[in-house]
């Protein structure tokens, strides 16, 4: 869902959602126009996000944000992604791992700065860096270079509720790519789950 959609036509998105039996809207990036460069703009973005989430609380509605690579530039010691975090308390974020590492960030380091905040991960595993250009550089879950074991502790420690099995450009076909997948997280995930 699109940031200025849901910004510009709140009541109309809260009642199409409403009808669909969905209480949470995940702006899934932001626009490049929209992105800011400095601590100041992701602060005011930050807060921007926070009204809104504060108006959809009465509607029983959470919102959300999902990160790609340019929210992991860092401003004073910290990304842009934890100064937006600061300013906007109820807003549920999504860390998607593997572009949280193409961005330079741990993602583990990352959730357990951003605890609390955190209510979903896509699991999604990038490959080795120069290669597999055709899956814009990522892997199958367990192919990849992430630490799948440091991060699911870290998930479940920083509150973590849901876990999402993703690939943006799966090959050789998008079922072979999730059932490998989930081959491989499942019995990692259980085991620091205590299941």
């Amino acid at each position: 869902m699109l940031f200025r959609s849901i910004a510009d036509n709140l009541k109309h998105t809260v009642e199409y959602n409403e009808a669909l039996g969905n209480t949470r809207l995940i702006v899934p990036a932001f626009s490049a126009t929209m992105t800011p460069h400095n601590k100041a703009d992701w602060q005011a973005l930050g807060g921007t996000m926070e009204m809104i989430a504060r108006t959809l609380k009465a509607d029983g509605m959470k919102l959300g944000f999902h990160n790609h690579t340019a929210e992991m530039e860092v401003f004073e010691g910290k990304t842009g992604l934890e100064w937006f975090a600061e300013a906007a308390p109820d807003v549920i974020i999504t860390i998607d791992c593997a572009w949280a590492a193409q961005g330079g960030q741990d993602p583990a380091e990352l959730l357990r700065r951003l605890k609390g905040h955190v209510w979903n991960i896509h699991v999604k595993d990038n490959a080795p860096a120069g290669t597999a250009k055709d899956q814009r550089g990522l892997a199958t879950v367990g192919k990849g270079v992430l630490n799948w074991d440091k991060i699911l502790t870290a998930a479940h420690d920083s509150g973590v509720q849901w876990y999402t099995l993703e690939h943006d450009v799966p090959r050789p076909d998008p079922l072979t790519v999730l059932n490998e997948g989930r081959g491989y997280i499942t019995p990692r995930l259980q085991k620091i789950l205590g299941l």
